[in-house]
C-alpha cells in the first residue's frame, strides 16, 4: 500500500496546485487515479490503510468519500458484523482524530 498511498499523495500534489505548474496530463492522470478508487468494490481495507497512513488531508478526504460511498452503494451485500466493525472503526478513527482541522469540523454541533 506504501507504494499506492505516495501515488495517491502525489496525485492529491498534482491536483490542488496551480494550473502553470502540472500539465493537462498530469491533471487528468490524477483524476483517473481517484476516480479508480472510487470506483473499488469493497475498498474497506485499502480506504482504511489510507485514513491511517496518509498525511495529505486531500488524499483522507478522498478516502472517507469512497469509504461512504461503499457503504451506501453495499449496504445491502455487508452483514451486520461488517457493518458494525464499520461504525465502529469510523467512530473511533474520528475520536483519535478529531484534531485535525476536517474531523473537527465535521464533529461540531450544529
Amino acid at each position: 500500500m506504501d507504494a499506492n498511498l505516495s501515488e495517491l499523495e502525489a496525485a492529491a500534489d498534482a491536483l490542488m496546485s496551480p494550473p502553470f505548474a502540472v500539465s493537462d496530463e498530469q491533471r487528468k492522470a490524477a483524476e483517473q487515479l481517484f476516480l479508480n478508487l472510487q470506483k473499488l468494490k469493497h475498498p474497506y481495507q485499502v480506504c482504511k490503510q489510507i485514513l491511517e497512513g496518509s498525511q495529505s488531508e486531500y488524499v483522507i478526504f478522498q478516502a472517507a468519500c469512497t469509504l461512504k460511498g461503499a457503504i451506501v452503494r453495499e449496504w445491502n451485500v455487508l452483514s451486520a458484523s461488517q457493518l458494525e466493525e464499520l461504525r465502529l472503526y469510523l467512530l473511533q478513527y474520528t475520536a483519535n482524530h478529531a484534531s485535525n482541522s476536517w474531523a473537527a469540523h465535521c464533529c461540531q454541533p450544529y
